[in-house]
């Protein structure tokens, strides 16, 4: 069991690289955008292309809720990466069992192969 686990471990630190790295780039996108978004919005109102400053702070507001709400999705999609792959093992395991032979072994050629006709 303890060498399953170890095998295990360069695969999942990959995953965890991964997953904190573009956390990482969503959260400093969302910052770029959202703080060019207000100074962009000031410049505006002090060139006279916005009449009332509440625009501005509306604006600001709805850019900023809406880019939280979506980059939030980045967990939640990793988690149904994550039971997607599980599910396709799961799959895989119950498609294996109608090819076991007597002694047990599996044999992986038709597994999930359409070019056989008599699947």
């Amino acid at each position: 069991y303890s060498t399953i686990l170890k095998s295990g471990v360069p695969a999942s630190v990959r995953v965890a690289f991964v997953s904190g790295l573009l956390e990482a780039v969503s959260l400093l996108l969302y910052s770029i955008f959202n703080n060019f978004g207000l100074w962009w919005a000031t410049i505006s109102y002090h060139n006279g292309r916005v009449s009332f400053p509440g625009d501005v702070m509306a604006v600001v507001f709805v850019s900023v809720a809406s880019s939280s709400s979506f980059a939030d999705l980045g967990p939640q999609l990793i988690a149904l990466t994550k039971a997607r792959v599980a599910a396709a093992k799961v799959y895989r395991t119950i498609d294996s069992a109608d090819t076991a032979s007597q002694t047990g072994k599996v044999d992986d050629g038709l597994l999930l192969d359409p070019s056989h006709a008599d699947m």
